[in-house]
């Protein structure tokens, strides 16, 4: 499990609790949990999620959160088979109405990405640039609020 935590001097955010996703049973688990954000659902560019578990992550109030770190890590091949995958599970979370949270993901400030980055990654991904703005602030802002 991971937590986001709130920047310094915004003590009145809530952490937000996460699980890494990657395989069918991890997914199905995370969202069956209730957990706010299940992280990277995919497993090295495979889908390892399908429509039933992204209806039942949206009757339980999942989040599906993707993240840049994913992308920089992988090797060229690998690359263009999670860009594949992640359109394909951006075109299915918009299909089923499942909110999407952008995130870098980065574990130190190399990895961090500035907001218009992430804006461009989810208009790659297949987000209109307004659908990727709401999934990097309007998102995180309701996981804040969330109990």
């Amino acid at each position: 499990m991971y937590a986001f935590r709130p920047a310094e001097g915004f003590s009145s955010c809530k952490p937000a609790r996460c699980a890494e996703g990657g395989t069918e049973e991890a997914n199905r688990k995370a969202v069956r949990s209730r957990v706010p954000v299940l992280l990277d659902p995919l497993n090295g560019g495979k889908m390892a999620i399908d429509t039933a578990t992204l209806q039942v992550a949206k009757d339980n109030d999942v989040t599906i959160g993707i993240t840049f770190r994913q992308f920089l890590a992988a090797g060229r091949s690998k690359r263009i088979r999670l860009l594949v995958a992640y359109r394909k599970l951006v075109q299915l979370c918009l299909k089923k109405g499942n909110r999407i949270l952008l995130s870098s993901g980065a574990r130190d400030e190399m990895g961090l990405r500035t907001p218009q980055q992430l804006v461009a990654f989810g208009v790659f991904l297949g987000l209109s640039r307004q659908q990727a703005k709401w999934a990097i602030s309007k998102v995180p802002e309701y996981l804040e609020g969330r109990k």
